[in-house]
């Protein structure tokens, strides 16, 4: 999935990175990123929803890789 905005294609590149990583957490990452882009689409504001996403993926990589 691409997106014409560089903050969404920012947070795809860094959703790209994660799951390069982690690949057994795609289905999650993909989730969220989906989730932010929908979000967006409905009118949330973007920036916002980028935010929140972002750090969903942060907080993905810090607790499972803890565990």
């Amino acid at each position: 999935m691409t997106y014409k905005n560089p903050v969404i294609e920012e947070l795809q590149a860094f959703g790209d990175e994660v799951i390069k990583k982690h690949p057994h957490y795609k289905d999650e990452v993909v989730g969220l990123l989906e989730l932010c882009i929908s979000e967006i689409e409905e009118g949330s504001a973007c920036q916002h929803e980028v935010n929140l996403c972002w750090h969903d993926l942060e907080e993905l990589m810090n607790t499972k890789t803890k565990i």
